[in-house]
């Protein structure tokens, strides 16, 4: 696991604070156990291979390994069960078999160390950066999503995991950069968009929070506007990916016709020190994926850049038009039982919920 949780981390390393002063090789400093209980969270650390994929269920007190199938057989599976979550229906309600059988290839041999309510963080591999864990499909007592038995995030490794936990504690304020809601030349509005803003503010003090929206949410506006000085970063906007050139993805803000994207070039330009940036976007994960480095994109981009966890709150497994038409949910959405589009689109669930790593 050594082996493998040091080579994630190989590509990120140098855009966060920690690579500055560890060594991640130290045996001292990888402490899986160790950094489960810094987290207050049971870490799932996943790696496809070819005959066998692992699962690494690390807690507090102990760490388990599992061997699962083939690399072939989950990839087939994930994206078969993408398909379903692209289509009009709602995957629980037909009683989805690719659902279950993720979770049942996935979770299943860890269970007995999952109670429920836990904090889980999914560090994936491969075809897994492109499912969503909370849409997995629990067959007992009675069908459901696991979102409804835990909180997930996602992390990019292990040891950089190790190193977000580490560097919260030395935060002291909660200053948001709040970007959304823009008015794109090709991209038509995201329903919901400006609720959502509203929302996302009143977690925050208000003297504490720098919000640009409408005409004002430029890809200037965050590249001059010090977002280096923020906490917390928050974008509600479409989102690209450039699978043949990653550093082209973006995220659609306001402007004109050859300015109005963020690319993820000028993101890594940018120094950041936030403790959390999060992508509220449609496709805005997706990018390519390499064994041992995981998501290149936008997320990459700002880790690249400093940030310490980039979670990404968007409906890259939504047919773009149903993307364009679904709301924001919250956290009532989650307990209401809705269809995992709203609850992949829910900032309440993220930024009110969301355990610290």
């Amino acid at each position: 696991m050594r082996l493998v949780e040091t080579n994630r981390a190989q590509t990120l390393i140098e855009g966060l604070r920690l690579a500055r002063t560890t060594n991640f090789t130290d045996s001292k400093v990888f402490q899986s156990e160790g950094v489960a209980k810094r987290a207050n969270a049971i870490v799932l650390s996943y790696w496809l291979a070819p005959e066998h994929s692992y699962l690494w269920a690390i807690t507090p007190s102990r760490t388990a390994m599992f061997v699962l199938p083939g690399e072939s057989v989950i990839n087939q599976t994930v994206e078969s069960y993408r398909k379903t979550l692209a289509g009009p229906r709602d995957p629980r309600e037909i009683a989805d078999a690719n659902g279950q059988r993720l979770y049942n290839m996935l979770v299943a041999p860890a269970q007995k160390l999952i109670p429920k309510g836990s904090h889980i963080a999914v560090i994936p591999s491969g075809s897994l950066y492109e499912l969503n864990f909370e849409t997995l499909l629990v067959p007992d007592p009675q069908l459901h999503y696991w979102i409804e038995d835990v909180v997930i995030t996602n992390a990019s490794s292990l040891l950089l995991l190790r190193g977000s936990a580490s560097a919260q504690e030395g935060f002291a304020d909660k200053r948001l950069l709040l970007i959304g809601d823009p008015v794109s030349p090709l991209y038509p509005p995201l329903p919901q968009a400006a609720s959502e803003v509203e929302r996302v503010k009143q977690y925050f003090p208000p003297d504490q929070v720098q919000t640009y929206s409408g005409k004002n949410a430029t890809a200037q506006a965050y590249l001059k506007g010090d977002p280096g000085s923020f906490s917390y970063i928050h974008f509600v906007a479409h989102g690209v990916a450039s699978r043949a050139s990653p550093l082209d993805s973006a995220v659609i803000l306001s402007g004109e016709e050859s300015s109005y994207k963020l690319y993820a070039r000028d993101i890594v330009g940018k120094r950041l020190h936030a403790k959390l940036v999060t992508i509220s976007s449609c496709e805005g994960a997706s990018g390519r994926t390499y064994a041992g480095e995981g998501l290149v994109g936008l997320s990459w981009a700002f880790l690249r850049a400093g940030a310490h966890q980039v979670p990404t709150i968007h409906g890259s497994l939504l047919r773009r038009d149903q993307c364009w038409a679904r709301s924001s949910g919250g956290a009532a959405d989650r307990q209401a039982g809705l269809t995992p589009f709203r609850w992949h689109l829910s900032p309440a669930i993220l930024l009110g919920a969301l355990p610290a790593l």
